[in-house]
């Protein structure tokens, strides 16, 4: 039976603060998108290759995230980012010309994919240390930020402009880094590493790294795990770029109508992440894994092959309750798999997500414009059965124990 300790935790509570500065950020940059757009003279080609800069940093970060985490620690890599973090939008507003955007949509989005692999990280100590699960919380929280932020950010750009939103975002996200700061976990292995000047202590000998690296090379694992992850992100990018269309296309949907297919989704996903905690608890990771995967593979179907635009909306709802916890599964995985440095197997699988939520959607849309989008949903169920069948990686997420 697991050890039960307060799900208000000071760790925890500071990592899911974390979670939600993150969401907050990137929820509050989505309303000053257009404004950005117009402010550079931009036109649609040249802003989406812009925005593109913005993922591609934080996948470049991430593999350095997880070979600093391994000297570091969870805790100075995502502290450090997140203070960064705080002023990443007053940058953003301010940028004079399209080059100095790419280059800072490069480091922008490098500041919040660090942080990114290093909450993960940290939030798989503090399971570790409470011996019970919090990841897809934390995520729920992230959704919660993005949320906030998006709400906020709207009515912020035209009750107060510009400026005066850039700087209360970063007086908000200030204030949250402060608080949090104190009671972010020290990992245990970030613990150990402070007495490599003892020969004495069995941190000094490198050799566990080495065979980490070793193992990095050798084990299918993390790569096994990355599948999972890119697989669960792709639909996520699907609907988010396209179900829209979709809805339009096929149905006549008018414009209220058609935004649903997405709300149905975001609003299912978030909701059920503060779910994800306890029914993993219950069920186990593996079979917490198997049934999302399910229900995902059905959620999809149904959008596919529906009649009617409210079966297919519902079928986007199901969706989301079948996707939300299946990356978070995948994070809490590979943070434990046996031999690899901390932060490594972690940042793989987080290499291998966001290239899929980066990389799908305009590929989605080449296949769709020629075949139309039901095939492409209904191709995306084997995707989850292709998730379904890797079900059993999950084991490692239960491992509070490395």
């Amino acid at each position: 039976m697991l050890r039960r300790l307060s799900p208000s935790a000071p760790d925890r509570v500071a990592v899911s603060g974390l979670f939600f500065l993150n969401g907050f950020v990137a929820g509050s940059w989505s309303p000053k998108i257009p404004e950005f757009s117009h402010r550079l003279g931009l036109g649609e080609g040249l802003l989406g290759w812009l925005l593109v800069a913005f993922g591609v940093g934080a996948m470049l970060a991430m593999p350095i995230t997880g070979f600093g985490m391994g000297r570091l620690g969870s805790r100075r890599m995502a502290l450090w980012p997140a203070a960064l973090a705080c002023w990443v939008l007053l940058a953003l507003t301010l940028v004079p010309s399209a080059l100095s955007a790419a280059l800072v949509l490069l480091a922008s989005g490098a500041v919040l994919g660090m942080m990114d692999v290093a909450m993960n990280a940290n939030a798989v100590a503090v399971e570790r240390r409470l011996a019970r699960p919090i990841l897809s919380s934390c995520h729920g929280f992230w959704s919660l930020g993005t949320m906030i932020g998006a709400l906020s950010g709207a009515w912020l750009l035209v009750h107060a402009g510009l400026i005066w939103h850039a700087l209360i975002v970063a007086a908000v996200t200030s204030v949250i880094v402060l608080n949090v700061w104190p009671f972010v976990l020290v990992d245990p292995k970030a613990q150990a590493s402070q007495t490599d000047g003892d020969p004495a202590s069995p941190a000094h000998a490198p050799a566990p790294t080495k065979r980490g690296l070793r193992s990095l090379v050798a084990s299918p694992l993390p790569y096994l795990l990355g599948v999972v992850a890119l697989f669960s992100m792709v639909p996520e990018g699907a609907i988010f770029e396209w179900s829209n269309f979709y809805l339009r296309q096929t149905f006549a949907a008018e414009p209220q109508q058609a935004a649903l297919g997405f709300v149905a989704f975001a609003a299912a996903m978030s909701a059920v992440r503060f779910l994800g905690d306890y029914v993993r608890d219950r069920l186990g990771a593996v079979r917490t894994l198997r049934l999302s995967a399910v229900m995902a593979l059905g959620g999809l179907g149904l959008a596919s092959m529906a009649p009617q635009a409210w079966l297919a909306i519902l079928g986007f709802g199901l969706t989301g309750i079948g996707l939300a916890n299946l990356v978070p599964l995948a994070f809490a995985a590979s943070e434990n798999l046996p031999g690899l440095p901390q932060g490594l197997g972690l940042s793989i699988v987080g290499f291998a997500a966001y290239g899929g939520l980066l990389a799908a959607p305009p590929l989605i849309g080449m296949i769709g414009e020629q075949s139309g989008f039901a095939p492409v949903f209904l191709g995306l169920t084997v995707f989850m059965a292709l998730v379904l069948a890797l079900g059993g990686l999950a084991r490692y997420a239960d491992a509070h124990d490395r």
